[in-house]
């Protein structure tokens, strides 16, 4: 699937998630860890229910840390319903070129309701994201992407590290 983007609708604002947006960023994330076929999908209704109860408990402890590693990004529809997330999280490293201070920032879960999608909400979420990592000194930033989101990131200036991505479950 392509990702087309335009600018996004004049309304959307990106906020901050708070505590009662979790029901809404686990419906979300559902779409990718619910349904997909990517290796961090759930494969049996167990593991699925398992990961969306870990995923509320870490949500309700990252998002009362307001000065925390973490950030949750969300833009809400007319409703108040969350059509649209995404999450930064710091990472400190050894130091090396261009992160000379081991501050690095990773993207994960950029979620966009399918009937929202080619809004520009996606860029939006990810401003916030690099404000965010730029005023805590982060070097670079960081995402795993699959090809429905790859144009997108090419376009915001990301590039192919050279690297493969390799996993080991432990």
């Amino acid at each position: 699937m392509k990702v087309l983007e335009t600018s996004p609708p004049l309304s959307a604002k990106c906020v901050t998630a708070g505590t009662a947006d979790i029901e809404g960023l686990i419906r979300l994330r559902k779409l990718l860890l619910s349904d997909g076929d990517a290796h961090y999908s759930a494969t049996s209704s167990e593991e699925d229910l398992a990961w969306q109860l870990h995923y509320q408990k870490w949500l309700l402890q990252k998002l009362n840390e307001p000065t925390g590693n973490v950030r949750v990004v969300v833009i809400h529809d007319e409703a108040d319903n969350i059509i649209a997330c995404a999450t930064g999280i710091l990472d400190e490293r050894a130091p090396m070129p261009g992160i000379l201070n081991g501050v690095q920032g990773w993207i994960q879960s950029v979620v966009v309701a399918p009937e929202w999608r080619g809004n520009g909400l996606a860029s939006l979420l990810l401003s916030a994201l690099f404000s965010w990592f730029s005023a805590r000194d982060a070097g670079k930033v960081v995402l795993q992407t699959t090809p429905a989101g790859d144009a997108l990131y090419r376009k915001l200036g990301f590039k192919n590290s050279g690297e493969d991505l390799l996993i080991k479950i432990l």
